[in-house]
């Protein structure tokens, strides 16, 4: 129980030590459309802190060698989502590097 402060603490830390990073990328305050702002919300809410609260979660249940296992496909999920969601390409890239995922996780669970 004594993690979720501090992963909670590290990731608002970060976030806040890498808004003014901005300025540095574009070299003026970015002028984003609401789309954007949608978007930037959306991988704030769900993919960071949902991924984080889920995986906290799961490590109440699950030991850790089965999640370091599992976690890999949490890449697949998100491409898949995007692609679902926002129409985001899923091209030939996309797709080796889901199977090499896969056949990462297939060949660490059939070893241990």
């Amino acid at each position: 129980r004594g993690g979720r402060p501090v992963t909670g603490a590290l990731l608002l830390t970060t976030s806040i030590l890498l808004l003014p990073t901005i300025l540095l990328d574009v070299g003026h305050p970015a002028n984003l459309t609401m789309t954007a702002w949608f978007y930037i919300s959306y991988l704030a809410v769900f993919a960071t802190l949902g991924a984080y609260y889920y995986f906290m979660k799961g490590l109440e249940t699950v030991s850790p060698t089965v999640s370091s296992i599992i976690l890999p496909i949490e890449v697949i999920v998100a491409v898949a989502l995007s692609v679902i969601l926002f129409n985001d390409p899923f091209d030939l890239f996309s797709g080796t590097g889901a199977l090499l995922i896969i056949a990462g996780v297939v060949l660490v669970s059939t070893a241990a």
